[in-house]
């Protein structure tokens, strides 16, 4: 899959998936009950999380990573402010 050629909304949409995978395979290491695993997670795996994640990683990626990073992040505010003046 060449993430170039995936629309912003698809290429966002698989990279919560794989970070969301990422957590919950991280969480299932620590001996909790299910519904203490999904609450945590919930908490890690959501925009203001994912933001600082990645201001911890941002040194360890190269710049066309960053380049799509901001690109999906400008994609997006673009539509949330389309769909805040539409209300």
């Amino acid at each position: 899959m060449d993430a170039k050629q995936l629309n912003p909304s698809v290429l966002a949409f698989v990279g919560d998936a794989v970070y969301g995978l990422l957590v919950r395979e991280k969480l299932a290491d620590t001996p909790r009950k299910s519904g203490d695993l999904h609450s945590i997670s919930v908490k890690l795996v959501n925009a203001t999380a994912q933001s600082e994640a990645y201001e911890l990683i941002k040194e360890m990626l190269s710049e066309e990573e960053i380049a799509m990073f901001i690109y999906i992040i400008e994609v997006f505010s673009v539509r949330i402010c389309k769909k805040r003046r539409a209300r």
